[in-house]
């Protein structure tokens, strides 16, 4: 009796589709979740009277997101020089 690889090679190629649709909504969902806390964090960047300060709060940016071995992986980040400062609480 001879098993025929007709449906597992069908089967193969559904889990394939599966994981790739599920790979793109993650991805999608990714974004939105980046968004909205770079949102948050562009909200939440208090601006006071220094002639820099206004440049703190429209700086946030991210990153795309990228395939890392434990998953996928967006960042948001302000590049200004002064902002780990900022953050961190050290004027």
């Amino acid at each position: 009796m001879m098993i025929d690889p007709k449906p597992y090679a069908e089967f193969v190629q559904k889990l394939k589709k599966a994981q790739a649709a599920a790979r793109a909504k993650s991805k999608s969902e990714l974004n939105v979740i980046t968004d909205r806390h770079l949102a948050r964090c562009v909200d939440n960047t208090a601006t006071g009277t220094s002639p820099d300060s206004p440049t703190l709060s429209i700086s946030w940016d991210r990153s795309g997101v990228t395939e890392t071995p434990s998953g996928e992986q967006a960042e948001v980040f302000n590049p200004i020089d002064y902002s780990s400062y900022y953050e961190f609480g050290h004027r």
